[in-house]
């Protein structure tokens, strides 16, 4: 069980994940506040370093 959550962590906080979170919550803020112009180069730069690492 221990396992699974270290594994779990180390998702969390590697720079996928960080990069990941950043970009849902962007991509969210763009929809709910209908401004893609000022959400959207911020989803693209963090999908990118998302995808890089």
């Amino acid at each position: 069980m221990f396992e699974r959550l270290k594994k779990a962590m180390k998702f969390c906080v590697c720079h996928h994940g960080l990069y990941g979170g950043l970009c849902a919550s962007h991509s969210w803020a763009a929809w709910a506040t209908q401004k893609p112009e000022v959400y959207l180069p911020m989803v693209l730069l963090y999908a990118v370093l998302a995808w890089r690492g």
